[in-house]
Order: C-alpha cells, then structure tokens, then sequence
C-alpha cells in the first residue's frame, strides 16, 4: 500500500477509480449470442480474498492515477517523453544515458536499473540481449497468433436521438438496451468462427467495452478497421419480437453511438526471460514475460513481480556489504526470480485452460474433459477444495525450493484478505478492518506476522522473537520492521517495536 506524501493509497481504491469488477466468465460458441456452454462463477471466494476476484482495468485511467500519485511524491521523479539511449554498469550502481523530450543528452546515476518497459523491452532488448544474452523463449506452452484488439465506448441511444429504434417499442429502456447489446462481464468464443475475447472494462459509468478476435490469415496490407466492422455487426444484431406478435425482425446497435478509440492487430505469444536480472539490471512486468490475451494475466504477474523485488531491493540498497557482494546479490535476486517463475508459470496453465475453452472447436473429447471438470469442481466444493491451477496458486511459493523463506515454518504461502479484528497500542477498542490495511499500517519494508495456535491471555511480544528479530535488525532498523501478532483467526495485535 503506497504512502504519497502522508497520504495513504490503496490499490482497491485506484481499482474502483479505474476498473469493474466481475461476476462471471462466460465461453460461447462462435458468438456472446448463443448461450454459453460453460460459465466460470467469479462470485464464489476461490482465491479466499474478501474483495473480488477479478476485475478489468482501465489502463490509460489507472496509469493516470499512478502517474499522479508518482509525480506528488517527494521519492520519486517522473521524467516523460524520454528516449533511453545507453546504460553503464558500475561495481556500485548503474548509469542510464537518455534523450530527454528536447533532444538533449542526459544521464541519471542509481543503484539499480529496472526494466519496467513493456513488451518494447528496451532495456532487455538493448543492453542486456547483445551483452548478457538474456532473450524472451517459449514458456510452458507455445503460443503465436495475432488479434484485432479494439476499445469501444458505448453511447446509449434514446428515444430522442434515435426515434426510430425498434426496441422501444418493445418495451426496452436504456440499461436493458445496453445489457441486451454489451452483456454484462467477460466473454470468450470458440470455433466454429473466430475466436473472440470480449467485455465491458473500465468503470461501469465509462461504458468502455473491449473486443479481440484472432486474425491467424493477418497480414499487414489488411485493414484491420474494416475487418472489425465486419466481424462486430454481427455481434451487435439481434432478432426482436415485436410487442404486437408479429415475425421477428434484426435489430443493429446503432453505429453512430459507437466510438472507436483504438483499433489495430498485435501479435500474441508466450514467452519468458530465460534470466530476470544480469549484475544490477533487473527486468519485470512485460520486458520479463508475455501472455496470449485469453488469460488476463500480464498486469497481475507484472504487480507480483514488483512487490517481490521491491524488499528484496530495500535490504540490498541499505546493507552496503551484502550489495557489493556479488554472490550474495545474486543469492537474493535468484530467489526472487525463481518465485516469479513459478508464479508465472501457474498464471500461465489458467491461461492454457482457458485458451483451451477459447481456441478449439467442440469435440467428443472436448466435451468430455468438460464435464469431467464440472463434475470435480462439485466435487472439490462440496471438500472445500480447488481446482488444482487454483489451488497452486492458493499455495504460494511453498513448491519453489530456492525461494526466500522458511519452508519448515510455513514460509511461503500468500496471505488471504479477509476481514479481522485490530487491536492498536493506542486505542483501547478493537477495529474491524482489511488484514491487508493492518499489514501495511505503517509504512515500513517488513512486516513479521506471528501467529499463534491456541488463544492466549497476552499475545507474545517482541521478547519471544527475540533472535529472529536481533537477525533481522542486523539488515534494517527497527523503523523499518513492523511487528504483529495473531491470537487467532480473527483478532489481530499492531505491536510498537
């Protein structure tokens, strides 16, 4: 949870400036049209989170309200319109050469480089490919297609503006207009057909609507506009009965409260870096890997990425002897790459399976393995348990030998955000509250959580950690470590270290 200048901001506060959230995932054959043979229910807690469990940014919104929040910082400095040109690696840090947006020769000198700069990866692609030979190869699945992806937002016709639509006489107000037209949450369409991605993103006031169909025959003398069109029409045609009873009759959305905001093709894979970091250059997000746009999983891998590295690059930056040694560096920065490797690796099976549903015409098999699936999510429901893509993912890091915790005490796991009881030294009463917002209370690089088993009459203090924490004070103040102590699953104690 970032501090901008005193002020605490929360990323469920950016999502619900910038993003909607979902109750279902819903697979069609060829059209959002025909009823879905299978349907994903979002609403049920799967991940044991007590916010949901996926909601679709809007990237421009949200990278606004993070520009915002980066340009108030007193920490941070914000220069747009800057093209990198160079970088020069020091035993102590790094030097970055860039044009700045008047064309003049620049430098910037810091500890670390981190290459947060998309599918262009011009850090990897620049400077750590020719030196280190670190490139983008096949994940756990080969992936390669191009799609036409398009952003739309939807004006709703009226009465007044569009007189002559039929569905008014049909008894159909504006918002059942909308949802008969742009169905609420996400959708995927099989073959036969194109095989289509699409739903409402953004803000439910926005209307924004995304649509992404495969163009495996693209090439680049096609127009992909006029190709959307024609794929989209369809879509938006629907056969009405007219309230007198009469024969149906195709109804089209009308074009003109259709606003195009970008439409073009790019070509999808999977992929991932074969090394995540080369000396005191580290690359996250997209410049690190690549996922196929039936998974929805790049932004979130790309979020992991950073709040792994970001301690991990707090510890090395403030302990000098563990940053100027190198096998120590590399100790840490392996770990971390191998934890994210395997995050990226289990966000890349929900992507196969979903591209499964996606991209393949039914089949005897097909609907075999479909119903097997339905009859186990019954079955693990009715134990409590997941699916198992979704349990992996549950499980955290646990199955990652070489990552950085303490396997034989339960380090490892990601924490659920549930709602829990908070007892604060300075307020005698309990607050109820998200355990994330009691996590990052105080702006510190570590939190040690304690949980004990069986409820006592005083929580533990710092004294019964004692080693860990003299272990701990030997890598970071005691400012920099918050101390909380669990009594049970539901009342949770903020210690002053």
């Amino acid at each position: 949870m970032p501090y901008i200048n005193g002020e605490k901001f929360s990323m469920h506060r950016l999502t619900h400036l910038s993003s909607a959230e979902l109750d279902s995932l819903n697979f069609h054959t060829t059209s959002p049209q025909n009823e879905p043979f299978f349907v994903v229910n979002l609403e049920l807690d799967m991940m044991q989170h007590a916010l949901p469990n996926t909601i679709l940014q809007s990237q421009p919104k949200l990278e606004y309200y993070l520009r915002k929040l980066v340009s108030s910082s007193d920490y941070c400095s914000l220069l747009a319109a800057c093209e990198v040109v160079g970088r020069d690696e020091h035993a102590d840090g790094v030097t970055v050469h860039y044009l700045d947006r008047d064309q003049k020769s620049c430098q910037i000198r810091a500890g670390w480089l981190v290459g947060a700069d998309g599918k262009r990866g011009i850090v990897r692609k620049h400077f750590l490919e020719p030196s280190e030979g670190i490139r983008q190869e096949v994940g756990i699945f080969e992936y390669e297609g191009t799609w036409i992806a398009a952003n739309l937002k939807i004006t709703l016709p009226t009465p007044e503006s569009h007189p002559d639509f039929p569905l008014w006489a049909a008894g159909h107000d504006l918002e059942s207009v909308y949802d008969l037209f742009w169905p609420r949450n996400w959708h995927f369409c099989r073959p036969p057909g194109r095989s289509v991605a699409c739903g409402r993103f953004g803000p439910l006031a926005d209307r924004l609507w995304r649509h992404e169909f495969a163009v495996p025959e693209w090439d680049d003398s096609m127009d992909a506009l006029a190709m959307f069109w024609d794929h989209l029409t369809p879509i938006i045609t629907k056969n009405i009965q007219p309230s007198d009873g009469g024969l149906p009759v195709k109804v089209t959305f009308p074009s003109d409260c259709i606003q195009v905001l970008r439409c073009r093709p790019f070509r999808f894979s999977h992929r991932v870096v074969n090394a995540w970091f080369a000396n005191r250059t580290v690359l996250i997000g997209d410049a690190a890997h690549v996922f196929p746009p039936f998974g929805g999983q790049g932004v979130a891998c790309g979020v992991q990425d950073a709040v792994g590295l970001a301690w991990r690059l707090a510890i090395l930056t403030k302990m000098d002897a563990l940053s100027s040694s190198l096998a120590c560096r590399n100790a840490l920065l392996q770990a971390w790459a191998d934890e994210r490797r395997m995050g990226i690796d289990n966000s890349a099976r929900l992507t196969r399976q979903n591209g499964e549903l996606c991209n393949k015409r039914g089949s005897f098999t097909g609907y075999l393995q479909l119903a097997c699936m339905k009859i186990g999510q019954v079955l693990l429901d009715g134990l409590g348990k997941q699916l198992p893509p979704v349990e992996a993912e549950i499980r955290g890091y646990r199955a990652c030998g070489s990552g950085t915790f303490l396997a034989k005490f339960g380090g490892g796991i990601k924490l659920a955000q549930i709602y829990v009881q908070v007892r604060l030294p300075d307020l005698p009463t309990l607050r109820v509250e998200l355990s994330d917002q009691t996590l990052r209370r105080v702006p510190t690089v570590l939190t040690l959580l304690v949980i004990q088993h069986t409820r006592q009459a005083r929580p533990v203090g710092p004294s019964a950690v004692q080693p860990l924490l003299i272990f701990l004070l030997d890598i970071l103040c005691a400012q920099d470590i918050t101390l909380i102590i669990s009594c049970d699953a539901l009342e949770i104690h903020v210690l002053d270290m």
